[in-house]
């Protein structure tokens, strides 16, 4: 690729279409669009408008991204390929008309929807110079030796991307678990939220364009602040009255559950799981899940950049990159930190176990616990779980035996990560053991 010429990075995920210029993320554009008669608004003036303008509203088009006509058409936008021409001349527009993009793509995407991509870039006012798998990417920022899958959603699909990495991260298969992304998720919330409205309220939210806009526009904020928050309040102003529902976090788990399941079968629980921060964002998805690491939001644009010329095939004709380097100088970012609950000091990894006021500290060994109230390093007949630091330093619980364990009173079927301030009981009536975060005078973790 010519490094003098002023080059942007683009992730397709219509979740939240992300530009970067250099590692910096400089434009975040949700796939959605709403025709208002001859006038297109796309990105995040879609969104404010998707619910007020129901009928007229599309969000498959980069998922489908073919020529599959649009149910409501007009001179100018009659299918999928000119909503994502459109899409993009505002994309490249806003983030300040570069010369050229390299397109970080869904592994889902097939030969012909690839083809569709760059000849709609071939109309643009740029030059496309480069395709590259996003999970490659992504992964490369790692490089550590192994087996892995990858796992990111989409608006209407989860894809999980199994890849080895050795000298180069080397993409190996591809799935998709179909129809089960964050539009299926905001859906569930949604239908989740307004029946307690009903329940606590007697107001419907979804009865008016208005509300149910409303509604919708709260729910980013409602999911990031239950990632740790126990309850979350919603407000809905409509005839000057304010009406109000509170949505306890354990209910947002039970109403998720059923989609998190599904897309729990399609990961194996025999290789580390690397989660996009998208999915590993909303609540308790990584809660149950084995081995983890969070995949960090700007992994994807230093690996493009820095293989920049490996993925800008030479010649006019672009090959889709599914193989990478793998990199020793970028380290993956440790599972993005939570907001602290309001008796836990924010974000860090646990250090030791506290019972019976003796702290316990947790290092490069495996420490036991049993419901009968032992901790050691070496295992018990009795253990009903073990802890031990993963490869990024955080404290990771297996479950040994048939006594039930929770954390915080949820039940942990295999494995669960913890954080400070989380409880683990062993046994129904059981001891508590609870696991926090010692340092010392400088401010360093303790050992």
């Amino acid at each position: 690729m010519n490094q003098t010429m002023n080059t942007c990075i683009v992730e397709l995920n219509d979740c939240e279409i992300r530009v970067a210029n250099d590692d910096q993320i400089i434009l975040r554009s949700p796939g959605v669009a709403v025709l208002d008669k001859e006038d297109l608004h796309v990105g995040e003036a879609a969104v404010k408008k998707a619910f007020l303008n129901p009928r007229t509203t599309f969000n498959r088009y980069w998922h489908k991204l073919n020529q599959d006509a649009l149910p409501v058409a007009t001179r100018h936008f009659r299918h999928h390929a000119d909503l994502v021409y459109n899409h993009l001349l505002k994309i490249h527009q806003q983030s300040g008309s570069p010369q050229a993009l390299l397109f970080a793509v869904p592994g889902s995407y097939s030969g012909e929807q690839l083809s569709m991509l760059l000849g709609i870039a071939a109309a643009c006012p740029f030059s496309a110079v480069g395709l590259v798998d996003a999970a490659v990417a992504g992964t490369a920022a790692i490089a550590a030796t192994g087996e892995y899958q990858h796992i990111d959603i989409h608006l209407h699909q989860t894809v999980i991307t199994r890849l080895n990495v050795a000298d180069n991260v080397t993409r190996t298969a591809v799935e998709t678990v179909a129809e089960y992304g964050l539009h299926k998720i905001y859906s569930a919330v949604a239908g989740l939220i307004a029946d307690l409205f009903i329940q606590q309220s007697r107001f419907d939210p979804l009865h008016h364009a208005v509300t149910e806009q409303s509604l919708y526009d709260q729910l980013p904020a409602c999911l990031q602040a239950l990632r740790s928050g126990r309850e979350m309040q919603l407000e809905i102003r409509h005839r000057d009255r304010t009406h109000q529902a509170k949505l306890p976090r354990d209910v947002l788990l039970h109403k998720l559950q059923p989609v998190y399941a599904q897309i729990r079968e399609h990961i194996s629980p025999a290789l580390p799981c690397l989660v996009g921060d998208r999915l590993a964002a909303l609540p308790g998805f990584t809660d149950t899940l084995p081995d983890y690491t969070v995949i960090d939001s700007e992994a994807v644009f230093k690996s493009c950049r820095k293989f920049a010329t490996q993925i800008h095939s030479p010649g006019p004709e672009l090959s889709f990159i599914t193989s990478l380097p793998a990199q020793q100088t970028i380290t993956v970012s440790k599972p993005a930190p939570l907001k602290p609950r309001p008796d836990q000091p924010a974000t860090e990894n646990v250090t030791h176990i506290l019972y019976r006021h003796q702290a316990y500290p947790i290092g490069d060994g495996t420490i036991y616990l049993s419901g009968a109230g032992h901790v050691t390093n070496r295992k018990p007949e009795d253990a009903a779980c073990s802890v031990a630091l993963n490869q990024i330093g955080v404290a990771v619980l297996t479950v040994l035996s048939t006594v039930q364990v929770s954390i915080n009173g949820r039940p942990v079927n295999k494995t669960g990560q913890l954080q400070p301030g989380d409880r683990v009981q062993c046994g129904k009536g059981g001891v508590d053991y609870e696991f926090i975060r010692v340092l010392n005078a400088h401010g360093s973790p303790q050992t």
